[in-house]
C-alpha cells in the first residue's frame, strides 16, 4: 500500500474522480478500512458541542437542537455514524464525495455499524463534485457544513484559479446553510494558503451580513502536526464582529482577539502567526513528552466468537487510556494508532484476534497493555477482552 500511495503522490490539489477512486481503492483495501483525516471524531464533537446548543446530559444534544449536517468531501469517514450513534446527533446526515469508491466503502462500513434499516437510512449518500455547483439540494436546508480536510485536498495554493474555485465552493456552502446561525466548520492543517482561502470566505460573508469566527486547536490522530478547526457562524444580528475567538486545545481557555485594522490582510497575518506559534508549542510539548518510543504490535483476544471485532477495534482506538502515576493520580497514555496496519486474524473455533499497531512511549507500553486488559468494554463489549499480548517480533524501539 505504501508504495502505491507514493506512486500516486501528494493528494493536495487533486480534483479528479479518477485520482480519488484509485486513492481510496488503495487506502481501504479488501478489508474496508476507514480513513480519518487529521483528527478523531471526538475532536469534531468537541468543536460541535462548543458551537451548537446542547444539554449537559452525557454530552447529548437536546431533541430540538439536533442539527442537520452535510459532510462534503467525506471520503469513507466514520464521522457521520459516530456522531449519530455515540453522540446523539440523530438527524439526517448527507455525505457528498466525487469518488464513487469512497461512497461505496462508506456505505459498507456504515451498514455494518447500523443495527437497523432505520438507522442506516439516516445517512444519505450523494455522488457529486462540490466544485461544480449547484448540488441537487435545497437552499437553507442544513444547519452545519463539516469540511474535514476538503479545502486542503482541493487547493494546493492561493492562486487566482484556486481562489475562484474556493469562492464558488464556499458560496455553495452558504447557499445550503441556514441564514440564521448556519455553521460552517473547516478542519485544516492551516497552511497559509488554506487560511487565506477560508478567511477570504469569512470576509466576504462579513461584508454582506454578520458572521462570527472561532478557531480551535485540535489534537491530531497521529504525528506532531496540529490541525485546526475554523468555525464560521452566520448570525442574525446586524452588529459586525470586531474580534475572533481562539480556543485552546485544553478546552478551557477561550481568548477573544481583536481583528487589527479591520482588514483581511491583517487578519490573515495574525491568524497565520497564531497557528504557527500553536504548532511550535505542540511540537515542543511532544518532544518533551516523548523520549524513547516503540512501534508496538498488540494482539487482543476477545472472550468469544460472538464479539463484534470491528466494534472492538473502534472502541480500543477511540478510548482515552490512562495509568496511575507515582502520586496516585491518573496519567494519560497517548498511543498513536496505525489503523492501516490493523488486522482481524482467525485463531480457531470461530474466534479471531485483533492485531493493532501503535506508537507509544516505551515506558507506557506495559501500562497500555494492563489498561486494555482491565477495561470493562464500555458497556458494549461484555467483560472487555480476555488477553492482550505484545508481539515482540513486530515491536521496535524508535529514537526520539
Amino acid at each position: 500500500m505504501e508504495e502505491r500511495l507514493k506512486e500516486l503522490g501528494d493528494p493536495s490539489g487533486k480534483q479528479t474522480s479518477e485520482f480519488w477512486n484509485e486513492w481510496f481503492h488503495v487506502v481501504c483495501g479488501e478489508d474496508h478500512r476507514s480513513f480519518e483525516w487529521y483528527c478523531g471524531v471526538d475532536e469534531v464533537v468537541r468543536v460541535l458541542q462548543g458551537s451548537v446548543p446542547s444539554s449537559s446530559d452525557n454530552n447529548k444534544l437536546e431533541d430540538n437542537c439536533d442539527p442537520r449536517m452535510i459532510h462534503p468531501g467525506s471520503g469513507n469517514s466514520l464521522v457521520p455514524v459516530r456522531l449519530r450513534d455515540d453522540f446523539g446527533f440523530r438527524h439526517r446526515h448527507t455525505v457528498v464525495d466525487i469518488s464513487n469508491v469512497a461512497l461505496e466503502e462508506m456505505k459498507t462500513i456504515h451498514d455494518q455499524k447500523s443495527s437497523s434499516k432505520e438507522e442506516s437510512s439516516t445517512v444519505e449518500y450523494l455522488l457529486g463534485n462540490v466544485l461544480e455547483p449547484p448540488l441537487p439540494l435545497e437552499d437553507s436546508s442544513f444547519d452545519v457544513w463539516i469540511d474535514k480536510g476538503l479545502v486542503d485536498a482541493l487547493f494546493k495554493d492561493a492562486s487566482e484559479p484556486c481562489c475562484t474555485q474556493s469562492r464558488a465552493l464556499f458560496s455553495e456552502a452558504y447557499r445550503l446553510l441556514r441564514n440564521d446561525n448556519g455553521i460552517l466548520v473547516v478542519i485544516t492543517m492551516a497552511e497559509k494558503h488554506s487560511i487565506q482561502l477560508v478567511l477570504d470566505s469569512y470576509w466576504i460573508e462579513l461584508g454582506s451580513k454578520s458572521a462570527s469566527l472561532d478557531i480551535w486547536e485540535l489534537e491530531p490522530v497521529s504525528g506532531q502536526m496540529r490541525p485546526f478547526a475554523f468555525v464560521l457562524n452566520r448570525k442574525t444580528t446586524e452588529e459586525k464582529d470586531s474580534m475572533f475567538r481562539w480556543h485552546k486545545s485544553d478546552g478551557e481557555v477561550v481568548e477573544e482577539v481583536d481583528i487589527p485594522e479591520q482588514t483581511l490582510v491583517a487578519l490573515l497575518e495574525q491568524v497565520s502567526s497564531r497557528c504557527n506559534d500553536s504548532r511550535a508549542r505542540f511540537r515542543q510539548g511532544m518532544k518533551q513528552q516523548i523520549q524513547d518510543r516503540s512501534l508496538a504490535t498488540l494482539e487482543i483476544k476477545p472472550w468469544g466468537a460472538d464479539t463484534n471485532m470491528e466494534k472492538l477495534k473502534e472502541l480500543i482506538v477511540s478510548t482515552k487510556w490512562a495509568a496511575a502515576s507515582s502520586d496516585g493520580q491518573e496519567r494519560s497514555i497517548n498511543p498513536h494508532w496505525h489503523l492501516h496496519e490493523s488486522k482481524i486474524v482467525p485463531i480457531g473455533y470461530g474466534v479471531s484476534k485483533l492485531v493493532l499497531q501503535c506508537i507509544v512511549n516505551t515506558d507506557d507500553l506495559d501500562h497500555l497493555v494492563e489498561a486494555i486488559c482491565e477495561w470493562d468494554g464500555a458497556a458494549v463489549i461484555e467483560d472487555g477482552v480476555q488477553s492482550v499480548d505484545v508481539d515482540w517480533n513486530q515491536t521496535n524501539m524508535i529514537a526520539a
